[in-house]
């Protein structure tokens, strides 16, 4: 067995003894209420994504829940290529999903799992069936210190999975995952990202914790040009020290380390490994109860190591370079409306095309309640993204993305729900690239969701 292979299957055996335990749990990323002014907001570092739901939705807590849902979509370039090569389909999608919410006084569980498959009109060649899985689970070990586990395992080879309505955002964030931000279609992946913390809670102005986590991303098949892609893996770790200078204010120093190993089919003379040593301090800071505020800069230190070749059967390292990484996030919550800004700059992977990447990106998402009879929900989300080639990575690649989404709404009772997407993506290269990196991509989907209830677990 493969060690990729070996850490699928300990972590799909990790999930179910999770979800056959139903471990009680307090759901670690419940939405706050407008009461939540005393709550300090956490520096960079906590791999937490930000989340636009209304200031007033709860979790609910010790249950089950089931949704499905049948999704009817138009796709302008199922294939994800320019030039002839492109085609566009109609395309049916089933999915279902389940989350399990538990809680007890010392041990708290979020676990969902969402699987569905898409057929093509045409293109049947195409068809295929996805699924996610993700556990966040925290362990009370004393007053002071507590546990934290997170784990996220995709299997896909569609980046627009029939979408249901789920409690929570999915998946880890920055610092914790791969690159998310490159378009690869239409070629079979598997990824995986967990994460475990230590946390200690001093007082109410000390706080501190540590943590590693595994990352990796395969892919089975290969693009619908036939290019060759690289599989990562990962493995980081760190340690951030929080101290809570007032009421509303959290200053924050993280140290982050982060290891990347490519295998595959490399670009020429890329790098095959890269490791990051990087010290970020951080600010979180809530000006007002609606309003969450982080922001954080610092020095990375890259290391890059060559692959073995024939020439030199022992790796060689490259002179290490030092970039600057920084970021920030405004976030604002409210009963009617939930919007959020960010930007961030850091080294990553190359996402399967590339070797290592200077990764800039710009998000925007906002949601509201819109004035029509009865409740109509709209969410708009965009992204800018630059994906540089690191030095010594062959730098002369270069990928711009740009996406955008928008989701119009409508409940006609309160467990079925209507909803109109467009979704829109486009990305360019630089000839260094192959030529299928470069497409541009439109999707409208009209789908029906059906929530069979929310079934209570007992405490």
């Amino acid at each position: 067995m493969s060690r990729h292979e070996g850490a699928l299957m300990s972590h799909r055996t990790f999930i179910l003894i999770a979800l056959m335990s139903f471990l009680p749990l307090v759901l670690f990323a419940q939405p706050e209420s407008n009461g939540a002014s005393s709550q300090a907001v956490m520096p960079f570092g906590s791999g937490q994504r930000t989340s636009l739901q209304y200031a007033n939705k709860q979790a609910p807590e010790n249950a089950l829940m089931l949704d499905t849902g049948y999704q009817a979509t138009y796709d302008d370039n199922v294939i994800g290529v320019s030039g002839a090569a492109r085609r566009g389909d109609e395309e049916q999608g089933f999915g279902a999903h389940l989350t399990v919410l538990r809680q007890s006084p010392k041990l708290s569980a979020f676990i969902e799992y969402s699987p569905s498959y898409e057929f093509y009109e045409e293109l049947r060649e195409y068809n295929r069936f996805d699924q996610y899985l993700g556990a966040d689970m925290e362990l009370k070990l004393s007053s002071r210190w507590s546990l934290r586990v997170r784990d996220v395992f995709d299997d896909q080879s569609n980046p627009y999975q029939t979408e249901l309505n789920s409690a929570t955002e999915n998946g880890l964030g920055s610092p914790s995952t791969l690159n998310s931000t490159i378009y690869v279609h239409l070629a079979a992946q598997q990824s995986n990202s967990a994460r475990a913390d230590l946390l200690w809670q001093a007082n109410a102005r000390n706080s501190a914790y540590l943590f590693a986590g595994y990352e990796f991303r395969n892919y089975t098949g290969v693009h619908a040009q036939s290019q060759s892609l690289t599989d990562t893996r990962g493995d980081s770790a760190g340690a951030e020290y929080a101290w809570r200078a007032s009421e509303h204010a959290t200053l924050g120093a993280l140290y982050l380390f982060q290891h990347f190993d490519l295998s595959g089919t490399l670009p020429a003379g890329s790098p095959s490994r890269l490791d990051l040593h990087g010290v970020l301090p951080s600010l979180g800071w809530r000006p007002r109860p609606s309003v969450a505020i982080t922001a954080f800069a610092g020095p990375q230190v890259v290391i890059q190591t060559m692959a073995p070749t024939a020439a030199a059967s022992s790796p060689a390292s490259l002179p290490s370079q030092v970039e600057w990484a920084g970021g920030g996030t405004i976030y604002r919550q409210m009963d009617r409306t939930a919007w959020f800004l960010s930007a961030q700059r850091m080294v990553n992977d190359g996402g399967g095309l590339m070797a290592y990447v200077i990764s800039s990106t710009f998000n925007a998402g906002f949601h509201q309640r819109v004035p029509l009879p009865g409740r109509w929900d709209a969410t708009w989300q965009i992204a800018l993204t630059q994906n540089r080639g690191l030095k010594g990575s062959n730098g002369a690649e270069n990928l711009t993305e740009q996406s955008a989404g928008f989701n119009l709404e409508h409940p006609f009772r309160s467990n079925l729900t209507a909803r109109l997407m467009y979704d829109f993506a486009r990305q360019n290269r630089t000839e260094m690239l192959p030529v299928g990196a470069a497409f541009h991509r439109n999707r409208v989907s009209l789908g029906i969701y059906f929530r069979w209830g929310t079934f209570p677990l007992g405490h």
